[in-house]
């Protein structure tokens, strides 16, 4: 997600492809840019609005350092870094290694409770790159979060005590884990990777799963329409030379839309946000999804990581991230933007970029 951000391996092995399994294009021009971002420096945003007003984020980061978080009073801001740092500790069932303390894409939510929680995805010893799903929980919106000693969701054979467990394909990792009230309902979303080859190319099994939380506990997992063991359900599975990745859920006029991001993570031109429509949470989602389109003339120099949040009741904004000037080819994307998110024909379209405060 060369950089602390979450796809140090995806980077390297990943190319670019359009839309599902479309055939590759040429790349298009670099255009004069980027356009000003609401914040630099700021990969993976995981955005929850405050009860009170306003809205606070955090971003892949170490997660012992400083500034984990940042808060505004409007979704573009200003916004304001904190000084805190997103745990108080190296979880239990994580590497602590110096090296090893960077944690993939957080990502926060009130529990009815009162309480805060963290998702985010770290390694596990042992393992090399394999990451799992922790947790971890805070009175305070902005931590830093005392880390659960078991891992939410991870892979077979991890010699974990995880609360959910899926498969290992032999490299599966888990990562891009997103909290949202949906319909009444606490969820879970997160995406599954395993590379391997085939006639000599590096291929990728990629999938997006989702668990049901507890309301008022969200770092516990519950019973779900599918398994009453609350064990995940495989929601999309891709094959592919490109990776499928950030889920983020909404619900909209009595429809759940997924938001994923397709193509490679290290590119300017070749990364974007994609929208599935579905009448059911738990099963039928479309195995193909629709590009999210953007006003003429944007210019972000990407449009991935994106993430849906309602602003206020029947309104939503997406934030997303795009590549900062002089970056290098396989290098995540760090300027953050955001804009109003609107509907044409039933699927979701960015009708407005919205400037900085």
């Amino acid at each position: 997600m060369n950089r602390p951000y979450r796809r140090l391996v995806l980077a390297a092995v990943s190319a670019v492809a359009v839309l599902g399994a479309g055939a590759l294009t040429a790349p298009a021009a670099q255009a004069a840019g980027p356009d000003a971002p609401i914040l630099t420096k700021w990969a993976n945003p995981g955005v929850a609005k405050l009860p009170s007003g306003g809205y606070v984020m955090t971003h892949t980061t170490s997660w012992n350092k400083p500034g984990a978080f940042a808060t505004a009073p409007q979704p573009n801001g200003p916004w304001k870094r904190t000084s805190t740092t997103l745990l108080t500790g190296t979880p239990a069932w994580a590497k602590s290694a110096k090296q090893k303390r960077t944690v993939w894409a957080p990502s926060i939510i009130r529990g009815t409770n009162g309480r805060w929680v963290v998702f985010y995805s770290a390694l596990v010893p042992g393992r090399g790159s394999q990451r799992c799903i922790g947790t971890g929980t805070s009175t305070r919106p902005t931590g830093p979060f005392v880390p659960d000693a078991r891992p939410l969701s991870c892979f077979k054979g991890s010699g974990t005590k995880a609360k959910d467990f899926i498969a290992n394909e032999g490299t599966t990792s888990l990562i891009d884990a997103t909290p949202a009230v949906v319909n009444g309902q606490t969820v879970l979303t997160y995406k599954t990777s395993h590379g391997y080859t085939k006639k000599g190319k590096k291929y990728w099994h990629t999938t997006i799963r989702m668990v049901a939380l507890n309301p008022a506990r969200p770092n516990q997992v519950i019973a779900n329409p599918v398994n009453r063991n609350g064990r995940s359900v495989q929601l999309t599975s891709k094959r592919h030379r490109y990776i499928e990745e950030n889920p983020s859920l909404i619900h909209r006029g009595g429809k759940y839309v997924l938001f994923t991001s397709w193509g490679w993570y290290g590119t300017h031109d070749r990364y974007w946000t994609q929208s599935r429509t579905n009448r059911s949470l738990w099963s039928g989602w479309p195995t193909t999804a629709r590009r999210v389109t953007f006003p003429a003339g944007t210019n972000t120099w990407g449009q991935g990581n994106g993430q849906a949040i309602a602003t206020s009741p029947g309104t939503w904004a997406l934030f997303w991230n795009g590549q900062e000037p002089g970056f290098k080819r396989g290098q995540g994307p760090k300027h953050l933007y955001v804009g109003k998110l609107g509907w044409k024909n039933g699927h979701p379209v960015v009708s407005k970029v919205l400037k900085r405060r």
